[in-house]
């Protein structure tokens, strides 16, 4: 018996990940689109209309209803935080523009919840931006935002491409630290013995571990080879994991051993996009988005992602799901039962409204 079925189709287009949160005891989720297609272009993975929402969902009456669309262009992540009781969603934004006409030189936002919806807050100049993330050590909160559009390895990063890191002042978010980059995808933190990591995923070169030396960011560890997407941290037993999905390579499970990170185990995936971990009645998952195969001139957007179970010693397959260029996932619990938002970015025929997937787990 499959454990991932079928339970609300979402219509999206261009669908780059998906969030939960939780306000006033309610579930939301939002939902980032990158963009839309154009009646009589020819579609590709880069094309379409640009200026597409960042949608709002609320669950009621055990569905997710549209709550809010939030105008925005090119959105391709939304990180969810709070400080001090305030609730705010940053949204990262690649470009602005339609039909080629683009620039990748636009505005990522932050919006902050007004009881009702969210409202702009605060603005930031930035360059094909692919990733918001708020973390935060000890009392300060920090939003990094991944950026950059080299493809060229040979290339060397500079200020064009570097990818900024914000913190709060207590009034909003003042830029605190730059770090070079290539092509941004994804940040995550993590602790361990009592000091800081983060990690900013490239796309076009290795990936970079930094340690907090209590002031700011020193590179740490070079991780993984070129095309990275997302790296996920998580706790088994008393051993730190990190998953990192990378797309033009194997995906590869990594372990502490107290001072780096060194390899653990192989996931040989088409197209590694994301990750998600979780735990349900006792059994530890971690589960796969593919985003495509093939060649960006001919790519193949329907692939199989994967879910596996920790089977003490390491992860195993427990079975497989079709994807769409897939991107973002995410879960969630209602009345005791378990959720996934998978979000869905291309058709096979590489048009951009694609639905994304709500399964509920279990047999």
């Amino acid at each position: 018996m499959d454990l991932l079925n079928n339970y609300q189709l979402l219509s999206t287009t261009g669908a780059k990940g998906a969030t939960v949160f939780e306000l006033q005891n309610d579930i939301y989720l939002a939902i980032p689109q990158f963009s839309e297609d154009i009646t009589g272009v020819i579609s590709s993975l880069d094309s379409g209309n640009s200026d597409v929402a960042v949608l709002i969902y609320k669950w009621q009456e055990n569905s997710f209803q549209l709550h809010q669309s939030i105008p925005s262009h090119g959105s391709r992540n939304v990180s969810f935080f709070k400080i001090k009781g305030r609730n705010f969603i940053a949204v990262s934004c690649l470009r602005s523009g339609s039909n080629d006409d683009y620039n990748i030189r636009s505005y990522s936002m932050i919006y902050e919840w007004d009881g009702n919806f969210f409202i702009p807050f605060q603005q930031f100049l930035t360059e094909s931006a692919k990733n918001c993330y708020h973390f935060s050590i000890e009392d300060r909160h920090f939003l990094a935002i991944a950026c950059g559009e080299k493809l060229d390895p040979n290339e060397s990063p500079d200020s064009s491409s570097s990818s900024p890191i914000y913190e709060w002042n207590g009034k909003g978010f003042e830029l605190f630290q730059s770090l070079p980059s290539m092509a941004g995808f994804n940040w995550q933190h993590t602790s361990v013995e009592s000091e800081h990591y983060l990690i900013q995923v490239d796309g076009t070169i290795p990936s970079t571990l930094y340690k907090w030396t209590g002031e700011l960011f020193e590179s740490s560890q070079s991780i993984d080879k070129a095309g990275g997407r997302h790296a996920l941290f998580f706790n088994i037993d008393d051993s730190l994991y990190m998953a990192f999905a990378n797309l033009s390579n194997d995906s590869t499970i990594y372990r502490w051993n107290g001072n780096r990170f060194e390899s653990f185990q192989t996931l040989s995936l088409i197209g590694g996009h994301s990750f998600l971990f979780f735990e349900h009645q006792e059994k530890k998952y971690l589960m796969s988005a593919c985003y495509i195969g093939g060649t960006r001139s001919a790519p193949v957007t329907k692939l199989e992602s994967s879910l596996y179970v920790w089977d003490g010693e390491q992860f195993e397959l427990e079975e497989n799901y079709t994807t769409y260029g897939g991107t973002g996932l995410d879960y969630f619990y209602y009345n005791n039962e378990l959720f996934i938002v998978q979000s869905n970015s291309h058709t096979p025929e590489i048009q951009f409204a694609q639905d994304s997937y709500v399964f509920k787990f279990g047999v």
